[in-house]
């Protein structure tokens, strides 16, 4: 969280040439079949989302509330950021998915990934001030800061611009240069219009770390990560993180979440009657047997015998080597 209030949400540019580029640019209608759909996802690449009719709820359980679309608003959401969108019935919005650093080979709807089997209810709360997106880029000084929910004074204008690029994804015409040219204009004027100027924000590396930890500790264990995806998230570089995360914590990114992970998960077998083949799964192992090992490796037993209550002795918070 910066010194305004606003929570944050990184994203880190790769080095090499900054190529925006439009994947998506579609109108989405719900009906009633849609009421009370709250499906966990994250993207891939960047959604601007502009709410032509009724609203739309954006949660996101990692800060603990949500943002409200309403008719005119624009919603910005980072590839990466777990999230559950509602819609609400008859409601109607604009989609545009696009990249920063082009990706031609993911294709159009590749870049949603749904956690079908995952459900977020709302929490109704209502992030106030609205969460930044951080993009840091490697061959820039300062970093892009845009709020994750805008009310344009005239919303009349970004409607119409935005309508040209469904217009012209509609007609198969996104990929030719005249059209990308068109895209790079819209987005140009987007980030120049409601890019936050003057703006105080933590930037060392040690205060994104903490800030990442905060994050993580606050996602659904299950969630998939990797060392360069966590280093996204807290806007550096990958060695950059390695370095500064084993500063902070003492020690390495994935101890630490394994230690996170095991920690949560001895928690359920003391607190739950659950099956240990769910637990694992709920806690982010693909099987029983790879969870076991975590477990004895980090709490020094099986976790039938943490279950049982027989003597152990945890290895949780001891440092390890890279």
């Amino acid at each position: 969280m910066d010194p305004t209030g606003n929570k944050t949400v990184n994203v880190a540019l790769s080095p090499g040439d900054i190529s925006p580029w439009l994947r998506v640019a579609h109108i989405w209608e719900s009906g009633s079949d849609d009421a009370g759909r709250y499906m966990l996802r994250s993207l891939l690449d960047f959604e601007l989302v502009f709410q032509l009719e009724g609203e739309d709820w954006f949660e996101f359980p990692w800060l603990n509330g949500g943002i409200s679309v309403k008719e005119g608003m624009i919603a910005l959401i980072p590839p990466g950021a777990l999230h559950s969108q509602a819609l609400n019935p008859n409601s109607k919005h604009i989609a545009i998915h696009f990249d920063l650093q082009a990706n031609k080979a993911l294709k159009p709807f590749d870049m949603i990934q749904a956690f079908r089997e995952r459900k977020a209810e709302p929490s109704d709360i209502v992030l106030s001030p609205p969460p930044i997106t951080r993009i840091s880029y490697a061959d820039s000084s300062e970093d892009l800061l845009i709020p994750m929910l805008i009310k344009p004074a005239q919303p009349e204008i970004w409607r119409d611009r935005f309508m040209q690029l469904v217009d012209m994804w509609s007609l198969g015409e996104q990929d030719l240069l005249g059209s990308q040219m068109k895209f790079i204009s819209v987005l140009t004027s987007f980030f120049a219009s409601f890019e936050l100027k003057n703006v105080s924000m933590q930037n060392s590396a040690e205060a994104r770390i903490k800030e990442f930890l905060a994050h993580l500790s606050a996602m659904p264990l299950w969630q998939p990560w990797s060392v360069a995806k966590m280093a996204n998230y807290a806007g550096l570089s990958e060695s950059r993180f390695r370095v500064v995360f084993k500063e902070v914590t003492g020690t390495v990114p994935r101890a630490y979440l394994e230690n996170l992970r095991i920690a949560g998960a001895a928690r359920l077998l003391r607190e739950t009657s659950g099956r240990i083949g769910d637990i694992a799964k709920e806690v982010g192992y693909a099987d029983q047997m790879s969870f076991s090992k975590a477990f004895r490796r980090v709490m020094g037993c099986m976790p039938r015998d943490y279950r049982s209550g027989q003597p152990y002795e945890t290895n949780i918070g001891k440092k390890k080597a890279v």
